[in-house]
């Protein structure tokens, strides 16, 4: 166990290490002190790299993230570490490179003097890269609030002891509070605690939720903005809460509403479509698995969790990766290729260079039910895999 200490110690560390004279730091007592740290702070933690989405349209990184990111981002913000207004040089990395130095980088916003001055930046990366000397969010694969010689610093979750009870907001929610920048309440405790729950896929039963996901929280939370669902916490609403669509409008969710809508009618047609053709199949702790080739499904992995299949495959070819959802435990994996991610998801990027060796047949021998025998679209697949190999 972590001693009692540990963020606020190491929430300190990621201002001190950027401190270029320490007689700066001298005060004749401890409460002030305090509040020079806590300046400091507000002024050195300038240059930040946060997970982007990868656009399989333009295969770039976009300027935007996640809830996890997002809601780090806005509790910078709150703390005044970030403008409160959301202006800020924004950038996201435009050609991965293996060595750091060599990374370039596009601008895409500037819309304040005054931030450009004071040199904030936000750079969007893919999910586990890193920037010399940036302030890294929901990216870098290590545990907690982590800082190392060269400035740079962590606030992540995706190390390989990390568990499933901690997310970057929390990181950064612990961080800020520590140091006397962010004010605990119980909203931004529930707010915090649902992002978590959301970034693990821990949020209980959630699946169950799929055919109402338009009128909750919980099924729009890609869409919600971190205000917005602060004020939802604030109103003592729930996740799970059906909203109107007088609440839908007020929390900024009345298009996702009707987006989502439309994933929710796609995936119940593309399952029974997916059953026609072979693509789910039954596993070997007695569930289901549901397969799609090229494409994703529409539900995502809660949608497929709707429709009984535990286990979700992604198996796209075509760009080179792979993306598995294991919410069973008893379906071990053990693949030559891609990251196991704290036992819940087995993921080979898009980007990654490294050509797609592991078949899809070899996933299926895997946690297919002993005697499975493809059929259908998906036994051509496997034919055609096959001979190609």
């Amino acid at each position: 166990m972590k001693e009692k200490n540990y963020i606020p110690r190491q929430a300190a560390e990621v201002t001190l290490k950027r401190v270029k004279d320490y007689e700066d730091l001298n005060a004749p007592t401890e409460k002030e002190g305090e509040e020079i740290l806590k300046k400091k702070t507000v002024e050195l933690w300038d240059k930040f790299a946060v997970q982007g989405l990868f656009n399989p349209h333009t295969e770039r990184i976009d300027s935007f993230t996640d809830l996890d990111g997002k809601g780090s981002l806005w509790l910078l913000r709150r703390a005044g570490i970030l403008d409160p207004n959301n202006a800020a040089i924004t950038t996201r990395v435009i050609e991965k490179k293996t060595d750091r130095s060599l990374i370039t980088t596009k601008g895409t916003e500037d819309r304040s003097s005054e931030t450009s001055r004071k040199r904030k930046t936000i750079n969007y990366v893919a999910a586990g890269d890193t920037l010399p000397g940036m302030i890294h969010l929901d990216t870098g694969e290590r545990e907690g609030v982590v800082s190392d010689e060269d400035a740079s610093a962590f606030f992540d979750h995706h190390g390989p002891d990390s568990g499933l009870d901690s997310s970057a907001t929390k990181k950064v929610y612990e961080a800020l509070t520590s140091l006397g920048l962010l004010k605990r309440d119980p909203s931004l405790d529930r707010m915090v605690a649902f992002i978590t729950q959301i970034d693990n896929g821990t949020f209980p039963y959630m699946e169950t939720y799929f055919p109402v996901f338009h009128q909750t929280v919980l099924g729009l939370e890609r869409f919600i903005q971190p205000q917005s669902l602060y004020q939802f916490f604030k109103d003592r609403h729930r996740p799970t809460d059906r909203l109107s669509n007088k609440d839908l409008e007020r929390y900024g969710l009345t298009k996702g509403s009707e987006k989502q809508k439309k994933y929710e009618d796609a995936a119940k047609r593309e399952f029974a479509e997916a059953q026609k053709n072979g693509f789910v199949i039954p596993t070997k702790d007695g569930g289901k698995a549901l397969v799609s080739i090229n494409k994703s499904f529409p539900g995502g992995y809660l949608g497929a969790g709707f429709y009984k299949c535990k286990l979700y495959i992604i198996w796209n070819p075509s760009q080179n990766n792979f993306f598995i959802s294991n919410n069973t435990e008893n379906l071990p994996l053990h693949l030559e290729q891609g990251k196991n991610i704290r036992g819940k998801m087995w993921i080979k990027s898009r980007g990654e260079e490294e050509p797609l060796r592991v078949t899809l047949q070899s996933v299926i021998d895997q946690v297919a039910q002993e005697g499975f025998v493809p059929t259908g679209a998906l036994a051509e697949y496997l034919a055609g895999e096959k001979e190609g190999a």
